[in-house]
């Protein structure tokens, strides 16, 4: 689909995918947990005379806190500020559990589970305090690939991007 061009949606035909039992995000786990399909033209398409498709670039949604970086390595950098500058600095939240309580909060994310993984994950405790992101850049990273494989899964991970990303929030 080019840019500029906007298509109706076309709910005739079904467009199933296997629905999962709840489990926490960011989590792999096989098709023996199929609980029903999920249809997204019955299920998400509520008026199928006024939804559209459309491809959209640029920053529209910038202030609704949704961007697209230039490149992963800025993607990084933008998390790296969030976490040391934003959540360290501005609101003194220096755990685990204080970080990925604000990220993702229960009524939105199974957040006992996100802790407990980017816990296991880093090998530093829920509580543990972190100590300052100048003196343990270390652990601030790790923290900051945990969250990126909870949310994203371990595929297409550059630890490059991310190594460069922190050199850039750090300068």
């Amino acid at each position: 689909m080019k840019e500029s061009e906007i298509k109706k949606a076309d709910v005739s035909t079904k467009l199933e995918l296997p629905m999962y039992d709840a489990i926490a995000a960011g989590f792999p786990i096989t098709g023996d947990y199929v609980a029903e399909r999920l249809d997204f033209n019955r299920d998400f398409i509520k008026h199928p005379e006024s939804t559209f498709y459309v491809w959209v670039r640029g920053d529209s949604m910038k202030d609704a806190g949704i961007c697209q970086f230039e490149t992963m390595a800025y993607g990084w950098r933008a998390a790296f500020v969030l976490l040391t500058r934003t959540y360290y600095h501005t609101y003194r939240l220096y755990t685990i559990r204080a970080i990925i309580s604000r990220w993702a909060p229960p009524n939105e994310n199974n957040t006992r589970a996100y802790i407990e993984n980017v816990a296991r994950l880093t090998g530093i405790t829920p509580d543990e305090p972190l100590g300052i992101p100048s003196e343990k850049p270390s652990r601030w990273i790790a923290v900051g690939a945990a969250m990126a494989i909870q949310e994203c899964g371990k595929d297409g991970f550059d630890q490059f991007a991310m190594l460069r990303g922190w050199e850039m929030a750090r300068g």
